[in-house]
């Protein structure tokens, strides 16, 4: 989880808000911490859905994933 909350820092710092490469790593963030309970997944994932869901359509295998996440 340290690896995945940096490359989201790294990612959010350098101006790639909404960048698909930067809502993977929020959606896989995300998955990690609703693994454990933790509070802060549920809107990692959502955004991460939006953007993927934008940028790279609603059947692409990632924005599956994070919708997927989503539901559980």
């Amino acid at each position: 989880m340290p690896l995945l909350t940096e490359a989201v820092a790294l990612r959010e710092r350098l101006l790639w808000g909404q960048s698909w490469e930067l809502a993977i790593a929020r959606e896989r963030l995300g998955e990690a911490l609703a693994a454990t309970g933790d509070a802060r997944a549920r809107p990692l994932i959502e955004r991460a859905a939006a953007t993927l869901n934008t940028q790279l359509g609603t059947h692409h295998p990632e924005t599956l994933r994070a919708n997927r996440a989503l539901t559980t």
